[in-house]
């Protein structure tokens, strides 16, 4: 008899219906970016590293009758990496001596971030009567904006000076898969989760010291996050 109720308390907790209701909530946390490696044999070469980086980010959603949540995410990233540049085009005249050929020295620096806005659904399971985990999937869009620049010098320069490699920026599409555990407290819920981040092909023009070239990388970007979710 014992053993029947501690079961039908255990289905109870997962299966009771949460009452529907509308809140928000706010987050923050480590957003490593994935390597991104572009490769093509009549222009360039540009590898930039993966690295860490950091993320804040805004949610609105609404809890369904039963264990189901609608949520719109609208975040800002940043990341800072280091990277490879290589010219693959070869020319008659070397190097720095024609306006705006330098020869390149060393690595190159990278910065990559945007904003960016899902639309996200969730399953909630509830673990413990103050304890859940919850299971996500969406879509929506990002901004990213990346800059690449290297050191390079012209032969009659007696310095080296910082050239642009790429500067520019491209909304593309996402997806996005995310899990969580959230904590209930008396008024809000404390979360923290991990997300997985995909994107599309963005077209950010770019140019190595001969030809221009085209980097569409797509981007794999991780989150692990927590925050805070209230009721409106």
């Amino acid at each position: 008899m014992k053993i029947a109720c501690i079961r039908f308390s255990l289905l109870a907790i997962v299966a009771s219906p949460a009452r529907a209701e509308l809140y928000f909530g706010f987050n923050g946390g480590a957003s490593p970016v994935g390597a991104m490696v572009f490769s093509r044999p009549t222009a360039a070469d540009l590898t930039v590293n993966s690295s860490a980086g950091w993320m804040v980010q805004g949610v609105a959603g609404y809890r369904l009758p039963g264990l189901f949540r609608i949520e719109l995410q609208a975040e800002y990233f940043r990341n800072r990496a280091t990277g490879v540049f290589r010219d693959n085009v070869q020319v008659a005249v070397p190097c720095g001596e024609l306006p705006q050929t330098p020869c390149f020295l060393g690595d190159v620096r990278a910065s990559v971030g945007g904003p960016a806005i899902f639309a996200m659904g969730f399953y909630d399971l509830a673990l413990a009567p103050q304890l859940s985990l919850q299971v996500g999937g969406g879509v929506g869009t990002q901004r990213t904006k990346m800059h690449v620049d290297i050191f390079g010098r012209m032969n009659n320069a007696t310095a080296a000076q910082r050239y642009d490699i790429v500067n520019a920026s491209d909304s593309v599409f996402a997806a996005r898969a995310a899990v969580q555990l959230a904590f209930a407290l008396t008024g809000a819920d404390l979360t923290l989760g991990y997300s997985f981040t995909r994107t599309g092909r963005p077209s950010l023009p770019g140019r190595g010291a001969y030809v221009p070239f085209n980097f569409d990388v797509p981007m794999s970007r991780h989150a692990i996050l927590g925050g805070v979710r209230l009721p409106f």
